[in-house]
This record gives structure tokens, C-alpha cells and sequence, in this order.
């Protein structure tokens, strides 16, 4: 089920978006382990190969806070492993909160930002008014 999820999300990277968001969202109900080993090789292997795809050809992947908003997770995706990839490859990132009503608009963003610290960021993407990315500090 991973690996064809990742191999779906490598196909929408090859597209070319902006912001490619939800990239490991299958982590969000996994949060005790009870469908899959998110330390598993295969499991890696499946999303790094997705992510590498990515390379290149997507200026950012979201931070998605989401997970954690609603309880279904205490740590933000992409997983750490992840995020310090796509750093080694480029890449940028972006803030996201999957919200769906106006109060969960920034959720976690402080939190956010200093995950995307840890795996060695220092800036990250925000649409300006116009829907066009700018960097930011961290």
C-alpha cells in the first residue's frame, strides 16, 4: 500500500507543481503503528524514491500540521528522515495547516518552523498575495 502510494505521489510530482502537499500523509492515522512500520526499508526506500522524483521538479513540499490540529498525530509530516533529504536535494518547504475552519488557520506553525530547523532549514516558501512564492525566514 505504501509503495504504491509514494509511486502515485511520484506521478503528481512529475507534473511540476508549485507545492507538493500531503506527501506522507498516510503516516496521519499510523500515529501508534498499528498499519505499517514507518521505520520499515521498504517503507523508506518507497517515499524516498517519491521524494527524489520530486527533485527538481517541485519547488516545495508542505510541512502539514493537520495531523496533529486533530489529534491523529503528535509529530508533523513529512517525517524528519524526509525533510532532511529534501534539503540535501534543494528543495523547500511550506506551511501548511490542512485547516478546515478559520481558528486552525496557523496552527503549529511556531512548532512547524522549528521541526523544519532540525532538519537544517532556514527559510521557508509563503504565497504572497498574488500566489506567488517568497522565501522567508525561519
Amino acid at each position: 500500500m505504501a509503495e504504491a502510494y509514494f509511486a502515485a505521489v511520484a506521478e503528481v510530482a512529475a507534473k511540476g507543481p508549485t507545492v507538493l502537499g500531503h506527501f506522507d500523509l498516510l503516516k496521519k492515522l499510523n500515529g501508534d503503528g498499528r498499519f505499517f512500520d514507518e521505520s520499515h526499508p521498504r517503507y523508506r526506500a518507497a517515499a524516498l524514491c517519491a521524494l527524489e522524483a520530486a527533485a527538481g521538479k517541485v519547488q516545495a513540499i508542505e510541512i502539514n500540521t493537520g495531523g496533529v490540529a486533530r489529534g491523529y498525530r503528535s509529530e508533523f509530516y513529512p517525517a524528519p528522515f524526509l525533510l532532511k533529504r529534501w534539503r540535501e536535494l534543494g528543495g523547500e518547504i511550506i506551511f501548511t495547516a490542512d485547516a478546515h475552519n478559520a481558528d486552525g488557520l496557523l496552527f503549529g506553525f511556531r512548532e512547524a518552523a522549528e521541526y523544519a530547523k532540525m532538519a537544517g532549514f532556514t527559510n521557508a516558501v509563503v504565497l504572497n498575495a498574488w500566489g506567488k512564492p517568497e522565501r522567508c525566514a525561519l
